[in-house]
């Protein structure tokens, strides 16, 4: 299988007056696709020609800040077009890269590093095709770099004319540094255990006190310890210093703690959603499923609470099943003692929800002892047995988007923007050298 990789020149920024009707995502975003959609449709249908195309990878750099709340409606856009454009029947994948015009290699190369690396692990046989040359240079470096040292003999240069296509087996001889290149596959994968205690192999300073700390309070997190969370990032903000993620993350847990409820648990639901995103990432569809089980248990208990409309609020009936408990939120919406939030209330009562949730319900993760099928969960998830995971999986994304803005939040990036905070640690090289003499490994 080839998979070839395209990445888009130019940027996705906001539009500052440059809307215009046929180059525009929104008007307030601006990026041109005419130009190259015509050079990108033939180069595919050559390629498909000579090799066996599993999946088509496109690549694009937006401004970083533009807020994440808009990614789904952006990336959604990109597929129309690309969708629209493309005349060969292959999946399409599109993947936004942070950055600006003066991102330095190294920086843009920590945000291609977990893509690339998921998709090595997802296809561990296929030939990771690089269309060279269709993109801006510092975006086609990273993507070079990351390429060969994650695919190494598996990575092919494509170069193209008008007329021919020419593809290069490209590999490098040496090898990363072992201590490194694990550390870094542990933090991709969400494996904070593991990272942890590689540590333990570094010199002890400030910074190694502090990466530890960090690493610690995102184990605590996973686990749903928010007060050990909070107590260890105040730990890791003593040894590295104060910085803007580290006051975003603050106020996370600020809320997760909270004394006030409500607030507390409007926390805890968008915590549970960038879990959810963390593992509808790995394809880990056990952890998936209990984390949207729960998330589903905790919507319909802030709806049941804060949507009431008496001013005095009514205790909750003990209830045998979660049926029981929609029956009953139906019988209290029809008489206006809950009000609003209909979206959450719709979405979270939906048959595509309760056909997903029986996968969960089925397996040893719930009552019976099925195995969990990733496509047959997004089939019944959409109702589509056409449907391709990916589309499923931004579908869901989308979805999940709309309803947290029901209840009046947005998603965030917080749990990427700490990964990429220790991967760049380790990429401006300031870990010691002398770490990597003691390694195990």
């Amino acid at each position: 299988m080839f998979i070839p990789h395209f990445i888009f020149p130019g940027l996705i920024e906001k539009s500052r007056g440059k809307y215009s009707q046929n180059s525009s995502i929104k008007p307030f975003y601006y990026y041109d696709l005419s130009e190259i959609l015509n050079k990108l449709d033939l180069i595919i249908i050559q390629l498909n020609k000579e090799r066996k195309i599993k999946e088509i990878h496109c690549w694009f750099i937006i401004e970083e800040t533009i807020s994440a709340k808009f990614l789904p409606e952006i990336i959604s856009y990109l597929h129309k077009e690309l969708d629209k454009t493309i005349n060969v029947e292959k999946s399409i994948r599109v993947h936004i890269i942070p950055g600006s015009k003066e991102s330095p290699l190294e920086e843009i190369m920590v945000d291609f590093e977990p893509v690339v690396h998921e998709i090595s692990i997802k296809y561990p046989f296929s030939k990771f095709g690089h269309v060279v040359s269709f993109g801006d240079p510092i975006p086609e470096q990273a993507l070079f770099l990351e390429g060969i040292r994650q695919w190494e003999d598996r990575y092919e240069s494509v170069y193209y004319n008008e007329t021919s296509i020419h593809t290069v087996n490209t590999t490098i001889k040496g090898k990363t540094e072992q201590w490194t290149k694990q550390f870094r596959a542990f933090i991709l994968d969400h494996d904070y255990y593991a990272a942890f205690l590689m540590v333990d192999d570094l010199p002890v300073s400030d910074l190694s006190k502090g990466l530890k700390s960090l690493l610690h309070m995102m184990i605590d997190r996973f686990n749903f310890a928010f007060e050990d969370a909070s107590i260890h990032l105040k730990e890791a903000k003593k040894y590295l210093g104060e910085r803007s993620l580290f006051l975003e993350t603050e106020s996370v847990f600020e809320k997760l703690n909270s004394t006030n409820k409500k607030e507390k648990d409007l926390a805890l639901i968008v915590e549970l959603f960038r879990q959810l995103d963390v593992y509808l990432d790995m394809g880990d569809m056990s952890a998936f499923l209990i984390r949207f089980y729960r998330a589903r248990e905790a919507i319909m208990h802030y709806l049941y609470h804060y949507a009431q409309t008496n001013q005095v609020q009514m205790q909750v009936k003990k209830k045998k099943s979660f049926h029981s408990v929609i029956e009953q939120m139906e019988e209290m919406y029809e008489s206006w003692e809950l009000d609003g939030y209909y979206g959450a209330y719709f979405f979270m009562k939906s048959q595509n929800v309760a056909d997903t949730l029986k996968f969960r319900n089925n397996s040893f993760i719930g009552h019976g002892r099925s195995g969990i099928s990733e496509q047959n969960l997004w089939k019944e998830y959409t109702g589509y047995f056409g449907i391709t995971k990916e589309k499923a999986k931004r579908r869901f994304v989308s979805d999940t988007s709309l309803l947290l803005r029901d209840l009046g939040v947005n998603t965030d990036e917080n749990i990427t923007k700490i990964n990429r905070f220790i991967l760049r640690t380790i990429v401006k090289g300031i870990l010691p050298n002398e770490a990597f003499i003691n390694s195990p490994i």
